[in-house]
């Protein structure tokens, strides 16, 4: 079996992915979803890889990578 490992920055990035894709609902008429927004944040501040930007994009630290 010959599977790549994920950095942090990659497993993050498909936590959120699958947490939006998983919970639709989630998803306000206008795009915003408060609750994903959370999770992102949370999620962010427990990997220790940023913090979320002020447009809710989380910055990624690349010393986490590899």
């Amino acid at each position: 079996m010959n599977a790549r490992r994920l950095s942090f920055a990659e497993l993050h990035q498909e936590v959120l992915e699958a947490l939006r894709s998983q919970n639709p609902n989630w998803v306000q008429p206008d795009g915003a979803s408060p609750i994903y927004d959370n999770y992102e944040a949370r999620l962010t501040e427990l990997l220790g890889l940023g913090s979320p930007s002020e447009n809710g994009e989380s910055q990624v630290s690349e010393r986490n990578s590899g």
